[in-house]
């Protein structure tokens, strides 16, 4: 039966949720069994990510994992990577990576015990690219991520990385810290490793030519999928990533924060350690209420781009102000 269902999801018989990624439905396989012939109501719904099935009319549901029994057993984690990879076209993205090369934990120490390219492939390699797809990330932005796994059991006190990208940051072409996101509904969703002196450094400066335009964004995502995009893996700047920016001396900075809370709320102090301890007078564009720069479209991301905005520590604190008096 667990092949049925997944053959029906290859072959497009089962149809994907219109908004909800990792879920699908298809006419019940049981229902002839079970309560006789199936009509149009009978949908078998499918859910990737929990695993987990089961059907509204014949109430017919489970677990994916229970559902391939013995006979299936060994096979199902083929079967479902098979599923939940698409089909990626890496030749643009290995064209960037071999400009420089890969990254290996005997060259570079800070990595993570065994860290490996998911360019080099296998299933998890699949299922680390189908997340970052799943997060709207073209082959280029997925390149500059460099992203990657490890299937090394943790040492004592160290946390369990299996199942998470890795997402180095390199200074110098020195990896000198990593993010690892957890690619379910696995908490905490970030791990990293301990902060290194000076604060986190940021992520993808390495990348732009010196003196470059830098769009500061909060999180690695966001970076890759935006223009001169850097990472501050936060909501400040912390000193080390202030001296960065003083030695990129970049052309102009964009602020560009995740559309909620703290992000709004952390425009103005940011502003003011662009302009004041950078010496760059920085421009601030907003996303919509409750996304992130990593989920607009290339329409929204333009959009967004247009609407920045040159704005001095002063306005800035009045427009958080004036914001916060309008949403109360």
């Amino acid at each position: 039966m667990i092949l049925r269902i997944l053959q029906a999801i290859r072959s497009g018989v089962a149809e994907p949720h219109p908004s909800k990624p990792g879920e699908y439905s298809m006419q019940c396989p049981a229902c002839p069994d079970r309560v006789g012939t199936p009509d149009g109501k009978a949908r078998l719904g499918i859910n990737l990510e929990k695993r987990v099935f089961y059907c509204r009319r014949c109430h017919w549901g489970g677990s994916l994992s229970d559902l391939a029994g013995s006979e299936h057993a060994g096979s199902l984690a083929d079967a479902l990577d098979d599923v939940l990879a698409p089909q990626i076209d890496l030749s643009q993205a290995r064209r960037v990576v071999t400009e420089r090369p890969r990254l290996a934990v005997a060259e570079h120490p800070a990595l993570p015990n065994g860290y490996r390219d998911v360019l080099e492939g296998g299933r998890q390699a699949l299922r680390v690219l189908a997340y970052l797809r799943g997060r709207g990330l073209d082959e280029p932005a997925i390149a500059r991520l460099r992203p990657g796994y490890t299937f090394a059991a943790p040492g004592k006190g160290a946390p369990d990385l299996r199942g998470r990208a890795i997402i180095p940051l390199t200074v110098g072409g020195d990896v000198v810290f990593w993010v690892a996101r957890a690619l379910g509904a696995v908490e905490p969703k970030i791990l990293n490793p301990k902060t290194p002196a000076g604060g986190k450094p940021l992520w993808g400066l390495d990348d732009l030519p010196q003196g470059s335009d830098v769009t500061l964004v909060e999180g690695p995502f966001d970076a890759a999928a935006t223009p001169f995009g850097t990472a501050m893996l936060g909501t400040a700047l912390t000193e080390r990533q202030v001296w960065q920016l003083r030695r990129h001396r970049p052309s102009s900075v964009m602020i560009m924060m995740d559309g909620d809370e703290p992000g709004r709320a952390a425009e103005p102090a940011l502003v003011r350690q662009v302009s004041e301890d950078v010496g760059v007078q920085p421009t601030v564009a907003r996303v919509p209420w409750g996304r992130d720069p990593g989920d607009l479209s290339r329409g929204g991301m333009d959009v967004a781009l247009a609407s920045a905005t040159v704005t001095t520590p002063l306005s800035a604190a009045i427009g958080r102000l004036r914001e916060g008096g309008c949403r109360r």
